[in-house]
């Protein structure tokens, strides 16, 4: 009995996929920042920037998927092997005081699914 217990207790962790997740190390505006994504489904994911945190359903695919940001900037950035994907520039100096939001969007075409992260907010 114990043993068919833990096979099933080990079933259940051994089937829960792990989360898409950002991360965003910055020293503020006008310095370097590092935008990274990890446990990315997908061969490409889109990096959502903008100044705005709302909660809107995307078009084309994404069907039951809620952003929290309204983007004005879109970066693509491919996955690598590991399903990970790093983007590193300087933020603009004139984002000094402001408060940014960004996310992450992967489109599997494979699944025709989409998967967001959670929003990072940003205090430049």
């Amino acid at each position: 009995m114990v043993l068919v217990l833990l096979q099933m207790v080990s079933m259940a962790f051994a089937e829960e996929p792990t989360e898409m997740a950002l991360t965003v190390t910055h020293a503020g505006a006008g310095a370097a920042a590092t935008f990274s994504v990890t446990d990315v489904p997908a061969t490409k994911v889109w990096l959502l920037a903008g100044m705005e945190s709302v909660s809107f359903a995307p078009t084309r695919g994404c069907v039951g998927v809620t952003m929290g940001v309204m983007p004005t900037r879109r970066l693509q950035i491919s996955v690598d092997d590991t399903g990970s994907a790093a983007i590193s520039g300087t933020l603009p100096e004139s984002l000094a005081g402001k408060t940014a939001y960004v996310q992450a969007l992967a489109y599997n075409a494979t699944t025709a699914s989409c998967e967001v992260t959670e929003v990072v907010e940003m205090t430049l």
